[in-house]
Parts: structure tokens; sequence; C-alpha cells
């Protein structure tokens, strides 16, 4: 077995956490924003690109979590949260 990189994305500041979410995405926490990641194109021309303005409010974003698992990864009429975990003050349930 071999692992190839296929994709990647530059981002200012370290990345600390990253957890599926729903419809193919993927929450990464970078600094002190949580940011919302989507793998677009085809097979052999695969992208990763950072989509919406995600949310900002913590001092470091170190953790997050979404209720995302194998048998529920699309939304439906499951509102679409995730738990983000500060290093300093706080737990946050964001949307």
């Amino acid at each position: 077995r071999k692992v190839k990189q296929i994709a990647e994305v530059q981002v200012k500041g370290g990345v600390f956490s990253i957890c599926p979410f729903y419809n193919g995405s993927i929450l990464a926490t970078i600094n002190s924003k949580t940011r919302m990641c989507k793998l677009v194109g085809e097979a052999d021309m695969i992208d990763l690109k950072i989509i919406g303005a995600g949310h900002h409010g913590h001092i470091m974003s170190l953790f997050v979590r979404s209720l995302v698992d194998g048998e529920n990864a699309t939304s439906g009429n499951r509102e679409q949260l995730a738990i983000v975990g500060d290093m300093v003050r706080s737990i946050s349930v964001v949307k």
C-alpha cells in the first residue's frame, strides 16, 4: 500500500483538528477559525476548496466533531451541527 496526495489547500495558520461533515464536506479548525472544505472535481482532477465564511470567535480552536457518521452523512431534514473546543474558554455548538 502506498499513500498518494491528491489535493491540498493552503491555509494561514495551523490546522488543529479535522472531521467529516454533511454532504461530503469537511470541517477544519485553523487557529481561531472553524472552516468548511469540500473536495470538488472529477476523479482525475480533484481539488480541495474552502467554502463559506467559516466561524470565528475562539481563542484557539483545538477540537471539532460533528454528528456525522457512516449512516447519516447526508443532512436530510437534520440540523447540521458541530462541537468546537476552544483551548482557553469554551465549548461551542456551531451550525
